[in-house]
Parts: C-alpha cells; structure tokens; sequence
C-alpha cells in the first residue's frame, strides 16, 4: 500500500521481460486513504499525538483522518540483505504518496510483456469476469478446466501460520456501495481531493467527485 518500486526491482523486470506479467490492482483513492489510515505501516512520523518513533505507525493511528491527511508521510523501508540501511521516504501527505507509488507502478509498463491495470472494486463486482478479461485480452489458457473464486481472506500469520477468515457479502458492500465514504466529513474530504492527480485517478476509472455529491449520494443510499 506505501512502497514504490527500486531501481533493482526495475532491473529484475528488464531481465526477465518476455515471460512477466505485472499485474497492478488499484483502489479508489478514498477506500484506500481509509485504508491507510487504520493501518498505517512503516509511517516514521506522527500526524499528531503519540511518539511517532516505534515505526509501525502508532502516532499516526492516533490522529484523527483530516490530522492524517495533512501530516507528511514519512517511511522507511529496507532493500533485502541491507535492513540496517533503511531507505528513508518523506512524502508532503498520503496523497503525494499515491500519486507517486501509482506513476511508479505504471512505468513498469514499458519494462514489461504483459501489463494489466485491475481495479479492486471490478474484482468484488464480478470476479471472474474481471479474470477471464485479463486472460484473453493477453492470450493466456486458462490453466483449469474451472473457475473458482476464493473467498478466505489472510487476517494474521504467526508460528502456527496464518489465520484466515470468510470474505462476507458485506465486506464486498462496504465498497461496492462506497461506505468508506462515512469517514469523511468536508474538511477531511476536501483536504484530500484537492491534493490528488485528478487526471491520474481519472485514468485509471475513478472520479473525484465534489463534497456536495458526496452528501447527496448518502441521502440517497449511494
């Protein structure tokens, strides 16, 4: 959710370019700040209250959303085999971050035979349309003879492996009827729409609509 690709990730695809695929999966920019802000790892500095130097975000989880979506997002992150070298990231907000990490994954796509853009909600919508789709429009067989759609979701993994739990209709809902929208309220809202890459966000199928379309889709149910 917060890391961009390094030169030698880059240098990997290069090599192994005629047999990659790369598929980026995208989700709205709003689900994904909520996202963000439940969970935000690796964040080094607090939006406001807490320490902020544990590095696992627990300042920044402290902070109310509009709090978040105007902190900076500072991060470090390691390279394998030079963790004590971590490479430090500081972003002007979460936005900045997005628009970053998402202008960095799509330049993959020179480096690359095949490159496909899926966007989260498509996937809950009709998951084996949106599968079916990336195989012919890239001309991959099936490699069975069904279509089976997993529907366990990783929660925790520890000593004894990892905890999994049912991916429920509502969990689907909750973003195919755009309830994250709920943790906004106008100043967090428009904090953050107006830091975003409009066109970006436009090309890849999500529009950023005004505050007061906001309102009026919860009036209605949308």
């Amino acid at each position: 959710k917060h890391q961009t690709l390094l030169q030698h990730d880059f240098d990997l695809y290069s090599e192994v370019h005629h047999r990659t695929m790369f598929i980026l999966c995208v989700k709205s920019p709003f689900s994904w700040a909520v996202s963000m802000h439940r969970s935000p790892f690796h964040k080094k500095a607090a939006a406001a209250e807490g320490d902020g130097n544990a590095g696992d975000g627990s300042g920044a989880k402290k902070a109310n959303l509009t709090e978040f979506l105007r902190s900076p997002w500072e991060t470090y992150h390691t390279i394998l085999g030079k963790e004590k070298k971590p490479i430090r990231e500081l972003y002007p907000s979460v936005a900045a971050l997005r628009t970053e990490k998402l202008l960095n994954h799509l330049s993959v796509r020179a480096r690359v035979r095949h490159f496909h853009v899926l966007r989260y909600e498509d996937v809950l919508s009709s998951p084996e349309q949106s599968i079916m789709g990336i195989l012919a429009l890239h001309g991959i067989s099936m490699a069975r003879s069904s279509f089976v759609v997993y529907d366990r979701v990783m929660k925790a993994s520890g000593s004894t492996g990892p905890t999994t739990a049912k991916f429920e209709a509502k969990d689907s809902d909750y973003y195919l009827s755009h309830r994250y929208m709920a943790h906004f309220n106008q100043e967090a809202y428009e904090v953050y729409s107006t830091s975003l890459n409009h066109s970006l966000e436009h090309s890849l199928g999500y529009s950023i609509p005004l505050w007061t379309d906001v309102v009026g889709g919860r009036r209605g149910g949308g």
